[in-house]
């Protein structure tokens, strides 16, 4: 005991005299450097459900944090997509969040197929990180009945440290599919070397040491089938670690007999949330290994990282463990009474309070479903969400503190699915920079070009756009061989690109089109699943729903119902006050054809044919003069394809109208330098084919708010009112007494309703809250 103790004050000495080991400095000013240029984000979403059908609308609240958990500043722009087994987006949007907090909504479409799928989201800057690192969650479709995932074999196994090192201790976890299996590690020759039980999440590990360039294997007992471990290494490093909930950790590191590093002078860096906590010095020289213990009080919660390098920066071993803390912050649920009658108002305190006692301000989310449809699987933790899963890339594991092993287990885990930090970039004297920034704005880049030969536009050509319903323009020049970009403002909704290049002496460039550039990531796969022959409780809710919302809608209309407003752009015309010329094509005798049309009653207009082209014209007044087509703006949809303009049929017409006056025309800039025609047609939706997928625009995602019923009044007593979740609410805060009031009506259905808060305190501590209401038909009120 005192030899130990011994050992670990002269590697706390070392820690005081680390700054002034060159080693040492450099590797702090590396990290240091790295960390501000490339810092790491955790995105994460919570829903209001786990399980929908096709048709449902998913609400959602997202936090978008940097790694000590502070909100990302200011608005950002993040990526949806609902992604199924073969890795294809089924539906994709865009949303912001603003100081890290956001929510949102998913319409799901009613032809989607019943199955899991992955509700993925990542933000611009994520994409300069391994993809693995993006938000993941399962979201359950389910159509009639439960669905089962299809088991997906696992059998693989990593040293700890990384690495498995000859002639010293080394620790090996093997992950199963499999729990309550015994596995065997035999050598080359099937002799066993040791063997372990896998817990309940498939885990086991054993302890061996091997020999100088002998193989290993991991085997299920009684089973041929075996996987290769990891290559003995003939001069590395091992790192052997201890961790328990009492605040300490132990390590041990230790080089081959022979090994030049035994003779090194070795960096042991231990990091958490971007920053450096400890950095340790040691020779291992003669001894058989080196050890140290250090109190973890200063880590925070969550994931810390050990690597063990050489003077150069060279990593050699690296581990993850969990530094564990005491919750200190207590997150409670009080509702007025514990039973309730269906359509009751309820009435719920959220406190927030420090381990003392002491009220703490907060955001969260708060959710009530239904548990008879939904169940009461158990859950990670927001904490355990943040701070350990969002920076692993393997599947995650439930920690359910209630079990006697779990910390052993997950320290288990933390072994097997340790993500080595890139310390080869680190330490390069010049940091690269990251290709993607933080974006706040919808960006757009690529190349324009002529669609007949392929060849760039000219550089310094003039490119401009303008969006069909948002009725706005911009324009861009063409650099470097017809490269472009575009930063466009908050527009919502679908909309497409019309657009016009010119070259710097006004000439229009004929035949211009554009190719994006697409910095899409992969996406992953969701895990392939299959529907059993049980009944789904959601879906059989889902369907009697739906039957009781249409046999009872000649009561009312559902007041479930959200609407969107969708801000429809103003009329073309209303920015330039008038047109020039209008026809009433209806006051005329019916032409057959626009030519017809034009050459007989539209002034100012006409069309003639040139080079075998039909062209057309509007007689403009002079200095200006129309040298091309011009823009068609039909029914709402600007065009410059005139072939479409000239087949439409003059009988199909209600309105043509002209713009020439050149003070109409000069503040439209590119787009109206050859006059305008405005066409309204009897449907209002006549419009060339959009065969063009680069003119599209994805906008943002408007905010639909979740909607419940008040039944103080009870208008609507017609209807019934069955709802899963009876009450969502993304966005509730705290008062500076660490209070929060929150209050809903209970439905019509019966039975116990489960309450789940998680959020974020102020000074960045997550917390989450459970709680169940009984809800009952009959009770007496006092």
């Amino acid at each position: 005991m005192k030899k130990c103790l011994a050992i670990s004050i002269f590697f706390l000495c070392v820690l005081f005299e680390s700054d002034a080991q060159s080693g040492v400095a450099f590797v702090t000013q590396q990290f240091n450097a790295y960390q501000s240029a490339w810092p790491k984000t955790k995105l994460h979403l919570v829903f209001n459900q786990d399980k929908y059908a096709p048709g449902d609308t998913a609400y959602f609240k997202a936090w978008f944090l940097l790694e000590d958990l502070t909100a990302v500043p200011d608005k950002q722009l993040i990526e949806i997509n609902l992604v199924d087994d073969q890795g294809q987006s089924k539906v994709h949007f865009i949303f912001p969040v603003n100081n890290g907090i956001g929510q949102n909504q998913l319409t799901l479409p009613d032809t989607l197929a019943a199955g899991i799928y992955l509700m993925t989201a990542h933000s611009n800057w994520m994409k300069n990180f391994d993809p693995a690192f993006i938000f993941k969650k399962e979201i359950r479709i389910v159509n009639e009945n439960e669905l089962r995932a299809d088991e997906k074999p696992v059998f693989k196994a990593m040293a700890e440290g990384g690495h498995l090192i000859r002639d010293v201790s080394n620790k090996v976890i093997i992950r199963t599919h499999r729990p309550g299996s015994i596995i065997q590690v035999v050598d080359a020759a099937g002799q066993e070397i040791g063997q372990a039980i896998s817990d309940i999440h498939g885990l086991a590990s054993v302890t061996f040491t091997p020999g100088r360039n002998d193989s290993y294997f991991a085997r299920f007992a009684g089973e041929a089938a075996q996987i290769p471990l990891p290559p003995v290494e003939e001069y590395g490093c091992s790192l052997l670690f201890t961790s328990d909930r009492t605040g300490t950790v132990k390590m041990v590191i230790a080089s081959p007999p022979g090994s030049a590093l035994r003779n090194e002078e070795l960096i042991m860096v231990i990091s958490a949330q971007g920053k450096i906590y400890y950095t340790v010095t040691a020779t291992q020289g003669t001894k058989n290994f080196v050890a140290a213990e250090i109190p973890k009080t200063d880590f925070p919660e969550g994931i810390v990282h050990i690597s063990i390098l050489d003077r150069t920066g060279r990593l050699l071993a690296s581990r993850d463990f969990y530094s564990a803390r005491e919750h200190s912050i207590v997150a409670a649920i009080q509702a007025a009474k514990p039973v309730f009658e269906t359509r009751e108002k309820v009435s719920l305190e959220i406190s927030l309070t420090d381990q003392n006692g002491q009220p703490i301000e907060g955001e969260f989310s708060i959710s009530v479903l239904n548990a008879g449809i939904f169940g009461t699987q158990k859950r990670n933790s927001l904490s355990d969400e943040l701070t350990i899963f969002s920076a692993i890339k393997e599947e995650s594991m439930l920690i359910d503190r209630s079990e006697a092993n779990w910390f052993s287990s997950l320290d288990n885990f933390m072994i097997y699915a340790t993500e080595a930090l890139p310390w080869k970039e680190i330490v390069e004297k010049e940091i690269p920079k990251p290709r993607f920034p933080f974006t706040s704005v919808i960006e757009r880049s690529g190349r324009a070009y002529f669609s007949d030969t392929l060849e760039p536009i000219p550089d310094f050509a003039l490119v401009m756009f303008y969006l069909q319903r948002k009725k706005m323009y911009y324009q861009t020049f063409a650099i470097d061989k017809g490269k472009i970009s575009l930063a466009l403002p908050d527009i919502f909704d679908q909309d497409e690109f019309f657009y016009l290049a010119h070259i710097a002496k006004g000439e229009e460039i004929q035949n211009v089109k554009i190719k994006w550039e697409d910095d899409s990531i992969a996406l992953p796969h969701a895990p392939a699943s299959k529907e059993v022959t049980h009944t789904d409780e959601y879906a059989l809710f889902r369907d009697k729903k739906r039957l009781i919302d249409r046999s009872f809608s000649i009561y009312s209309s559902n007041p479930l119902a959200t609407s969107m407003d969708t801000h429809p752009a103003n009329d073309f015309e209303e920015e330039i006050a008038a047109a020039d010329i209008t026809i009433k094509v209806q006051d005329y005798v019916l032409l057959f054809t626009m030519q017809e049309l034009i050459r007989e009653v539209i002034p100012s207009l006409y069309s003639r044919k040139a080079g075998g082209k039909d062209i057309v014209r509007v007689s403009l007044p002079q200095p200006m003069e129309a040298i091309n087509d011009p823009l068609y703006i039909i029914d709402g949809i600007a065009t410059k394809n005139t072939p479409f303009f000239l087949s439409l049929k003059p009988s199909e017409l209600l309105t043509v109208k002209v713009i020439f006056s050149p003070q109409k025309l000069m503040p439209l800039g590119l787009i109206g330098k050859n006059g305008i025609v405005i066409v309204q047609t009897r449907k209002g939706d006549m419009r060339e084919p959009l065969d063009d997928a680069t003119k599209r625009v994805e906008g943002l995602n408007r905010v639909i708010d979740f909607r419940t019923l008040d039944h103080s009044h009870d208008q609507d007593t017609h209807r019934p009112d069955f709802r899963s979740t009876v009450y969502w609410n993304p966005l509730v805060k705290t008062d500076s007494k660490g209070n929060a009031t929150v209050e809903f009506f209970c439905s019509d259905d019966i039975g116990t309703f489960s309450i789940h808060v998680d959020g974020l305190t102020m000074g960045a501590m997550p917390f989450s809250a459970n709680q169940d209401i009984e809800v009952v038909v009959g009770l007496k009120k006092n």
